[in-house]
């Protein structure tokens, strides 16, 4: 009976083990493929209002305000690292939430080098994605080029897009050691 119940216990654990080594990094690339499609949607729909801005004046007119106004709530709903900025072709922040970065010339390599291809003519075109490391905090972002050619950016931080999955590897801790501890007993 000890064997029967060992090869009982050991099947749990190697089927747990195969269960969570397919099922999380389909998990992981279902989330960050639904962030993904998220962003893009936003980014069509508020490079639409950021293009009729450029056309009638008013990010010109009211500044910082104007672009507050816009993108000051832009982002993934429940992931707060998800925001909004707008770079000027010349590579320097035009909007940011955080309004010291204002002015400031653009630290994403990403971008740096859209600002780079802008410059020599090589204009991106849709909506394009990328991911980058910013600070150590792996990012990902979706960006476009509006009517004036700044640059419409909105990221969102790889963590807290996958923070469900760490809650899933948890449960599936908690059960599998229940299920070893009901069938050990």
């Amino acid at each position: 009976s000890l064997r029967v119940v060992a090869l009982i216990l050991f099947t749990i654990i190697c089927t747990s083990v195969i269960s969570a080594i397919i099922v999380i990094p389909k998990f992981e690339k279902t989330l960050l493929k639904s962030a993904e499609n998220n962003l893009v949607s936003m980014e069509r729909a508020y490079a639409d209002v950021m293009n009729s801005a450029v056309e009638d004046g008013s990010l010109v007119t009211y500044g910082y305000s104007a672009y507050d106004s816009i993108l000051g709530h832009a982002g993934i709903e429940g992931i707060s690292s998800s925001y909004a900025y707008c770079v000027g072709s010349n590579g320097i922040m035009l909007y940011h939430p955080t309004s010291g970065k204002v002015g400031v010339a653009v630290e994403n390599a990403v971008i740096k080098k859209v600002v780079e291809d802008i410059a020599a003519g090589k204009i991106p075109e849709g909506i394009n994605d990328a991911s980058y490391d910013f600070n150590g905090i792996k990012k990902y972002a979706v960006y476009t080029i509006l009517e004036d050619q700044s640059i419409l950016v909105i990221s969102a931080d790889e963590d807290e897009i996958l923070a469900d999955v760490n809650n899933v590897r948890s449960i599936m801790t908690v059960g599998v050691v229940a299920s070893l501890i009901i069938m050990g007993i």
